[in-house]
C-alpha cells in the first residue's frame, strides 16, 4: 500500500506539472500546500501522533481495548475542536496581513503572487485540521496491528487529486479558464479528499472495537499527558517542516518563476525512497520500541534501533546514488511535458541531486528521533531541531546566491547530516551503551557500495547517453538501463559487504512468505 501510495502520488505530481508547469500559479499552490503539510508533519504524524501513540499504547496494554477507545475518543475530540478553532484564526489572519509585509518578505517583483498564494492557503487550511485527525485514526489502527487501511489513505488523496487535475484541465480547454482558476479546482479537490479519507477509517476502527464517537472535549489525565509530551516534540519534529517552509519562501524571493516548483518536485522524488523505506520502518519500529522501553528491555531497544538504522542505510544509500546519477533522465521522463519544458527539467534535476544527498540522513533522523521519544526523552530532539533549523536557514542564505536551486537543496541535506550525528550521540547516551557497543555500524562497507554503484551507473549511462536523443522514450531507456545496472551491482555487493543485514532481510522475507 505504501508503494501504491507513492506511485499514485508520483502520477499526481506528473499530472500537476503537465497542467500548471513551473508557472507562478504552481508556485503559489505549492507554497499554500506547504502550510497544511507542515501541520500534518508537526502535529498529525509528528508531535501529536507520537505523544498520542505513547499514551494510547500504554493504556491499550495495561487497561484493555475498551478503555483505550475512551482515551482515543477524548484525545481526538480535543484535537478536532482545537484544530478547527486554529483554522478559523489562521484564515482570519490571512485577511489581516498587510500588503507591505508580504512585499517585504517576498520582494516587490513577487507582489502579484501574494494574493493568489493567500487565496489557495485559505482554501487548504481546513485540510490541515482534517489530516491531523486522520493521522490519529491511523495511529490507533497501527497500534492494534492494522497497517493496510491507514496505508491506503494517501491513495485516496492522490486519486481524488488526479480527478481534480482532470477537471481543471477540462475547464481550461473547454471554457478557457485561467491557470489560477485551474489551481482553485485542484485545491477544492483536496478538500473533497479530506472528507473521503475521514470516512474511510471509521468502519475499520468500529470493527476493531475502537469506534470514534466525538464529544465536546473534557480534560482527562490522558489528554493532559498528551499535551504535556507534545510540547517539546512539536519543536523537535517540526524543525524539518520549518526548514522546508524556509526553503520555499527563500526560493520564491530569491529565484525566478518556478523556483518553488523545482524544489517541490525534487523533494517529492527524494521522498519516494524515504516513503518506501524510512517511513515504513518508523511506522513499524516506533510502536515496538515504545513497548520494549516500557518493559525495561534496553538491549531489545538497542538491537531494534540498530537493525532499523542498518536497514535504512543498506537500502537508502543505493536509492540516493540512483537519484543523483540519473537525475536528469528521471525528471525528463516523469515531468517534461505540457507546460514543463527543458529548462524546468534542468533546474529540477539540480534540486533533486542536492536533496538526494540527504536521503540516508533524513531517514536516520526520523528513526533516531522516534527512538529518543520511545525512551522517554522528548527534549533532546527538540534542542537538536532548534539548532539545525538555524543552521538550515543560514546555509540557505549562504548558498542560494551562488548555487540557486541546488544550493537550497544541498542546505537541507547538510542539515540532515548534522542532525543525524547529534541525534546518534544523544540516543547512544540515553541507551547507556558501553564503548564497545555500537549503534550505527556498516558505514565503511556502505561507502564502498556507494562508490562502486555510482561508478557503474554513471559509466553505463555515459556510454548510452551519447547514442540517444532528447525525449521521453530515450530518457526511459536511460533510466531502465541505469536502474537495472544499479540493482545488479547492489545484489552482488550487498551479499558480500552486508552479510548479516542481507541474511536478516532475507529471513524476514522468507517468514513473510510462509505467513502469507
Amino acid at each position: 500500500m505504501t508503494l501504491v501510495s507513492r506511485v499514485t502520488g508520483l502520477l499526481r505530481d506528473m499530472a500537476t506539472s503537465h497542467v500548471l508547469g513551473d508557472t507562478f500559479v504552481n508556485d503559489a499552490l505549492t507554497l499554500a500546500w506547504t502550510v497544511p503539510n507542515l501541520f500534518r508533519r508537526m502535529f498529525g504524524e509528528g508531535a501529536l501522533g507520537s505523544a498520542f501513540l505513547s499514551v494510547f499504547s500504554r493504556v491499550l496494554t495495561t487497561e484493555g481495548r475498551k478503555r483505550a477507545a475512551q482515551v482515543s475518543n477524548a484525545v481526538i475530540s480535543a484535537v478536532a475542536v482545537s484544530l478547527v478553532g486554529l483554522v478559523v484564526v489562521l484564515i482570519a489572519a490571512t485577511y489581516l496581513i498587510p500588503e507591505s509585509f508580504s512585499v517585504w518578505v517576498l520582494g516587490p517583483e513577487h507582489a502579484s503572487k501574494v494574493e493568489l498564494t493567500l487565496h489557495y492557503t485559505r482554501m487548504l487550511l481546513p485540510y490541515m485540521a482534517a489530516i491531523c485527525i486522520i493521522a490519529q485514526f491511523m495511529a490507533v489502527l497501527n497500534s492494534v496491528g492494522e497497517f493496510a487501511v491507514p496505508a491506503f489513505s494517501p491513495i485516496i488523496l492522490n486519486v481524488v487529486w488526479l480527478m481534480g487535475i482532470g477537471a481543471a484541465a477540462w475547464w481550461g480547454s473547454s471554457s478557457g479558464g485561467s491557470l489560477a482558476d485551474q489551481g482553485t479546482i485542484i485545491a477544492a479537490s483536496i478538500l473533497v479528499a479530506a472528507v473521503a479519507q475521514i470516512l474511510w477509517h471509521l468502519p475499520a476502527m468500529r470493527s476493531r472495537g475502537l469506534a470514534f464517537r466525538p464529544h465536546w472535549p473534557r480534560k482527562t489525565p490522558e489528554v493532559s499527558q498528551v499535551a504535556l509530551i507534545m510540547g517539546p516534540m512539536l519543536l523537535g519534529m517540526g524543525s524539518a517542516q520549518l526548514n522546508i517552509l524556509a526553503d520555499r519562501t527563500i526560493a520564491m524571493r530569491s529565484l525566478g518563476e518556478g523556483g518553488v516548483s523545482h524544489l517541490y518536485y525534487g523533494l517529492r522524488l527524494m521522498q519516494f525512497p524515504l516513503g518506501l523505506v524510512s517511513v515504513a520502518l518508523v511506522t513499524a519500529v516506533f510502536p515496538a520500541l515504545t513497548k520494549l522501553m516500557a518493559g525495561g528491555d534496553r538491549r531489545g531497544a538497542t538491537d531494534t534501533t540498530s537493525f532499523a538504522l542498518r536497514t535504512n542505510l543498506l537500502i537508502s544509500v543505493p536509492a540516493a546514488i540512483g537519484l543523483m546519477v540519473l537525475a536528469h533522465p528521471i525528471i525528463e521522463l516523469l515531468f517534461q511535458s505540457g507546460r514543463f519544458g527543458a529548462s524546468s527539467t534542468e533546474a529540477t534535476s539540480r534540486a533533486l541531486i542536492g536533496y538526494a544527498l540527504g536521503v540516508p540522513f533524513v531517514g536516520s533522523v526520523m528513526l533516531l528521533t522516534r527512538a529518543s521519544y520511545a525512551m522517554g526523552d522528548v527534549r533532546f530532539p527538540m534542542r537538536i531541531g532548534l539548532i539545525t533549523t538555524g543552521i538550515n536557514v543560514a546555509l540557505d542564505l549562504l548558498l542560494v546566491g551562488p548555487l540557486q536551486d541546488f544550493g537550497l537543496a544541498v542546505a537541507t541535506s547538510m542539515t540532515a547530516m548534522v542532525s543525524t550525528l547529534l541525534l546518534a550521540l544523544g540516543v547512544r547516551r540515553r541507551l547507556e551503551l558501553r564503548p564497545a557497543e555500537k549503534l550505527m555500524t556498516g558505514i565503511p562497507p556502505t561507502i564502498i557500495l556507494a562508490v562502486v554503484l555510482a561508478a557503474s551507473i554513471w559509466g553505463v549511462d555515459f556510454a548510452i547517453a551519447g547514442r540517444l536523443a532528447e525525449g521521453r522514450i530515450d530518457a526511459l531507456i536511460r533510466v531502465l538501463v541505469g536502474l537495472s545496472t544499479g540493482l545488479g551491482v547492489f545484489v552482488l555487493l550487498a551479499r558480500q559487504l552486508f552479510p548479516r543485514e542481507w541474511g536478516e532481510l532475507s529471513g524476514l522475507l522468507r517468514r513473510s512468505r510462509r505467513s502469507e
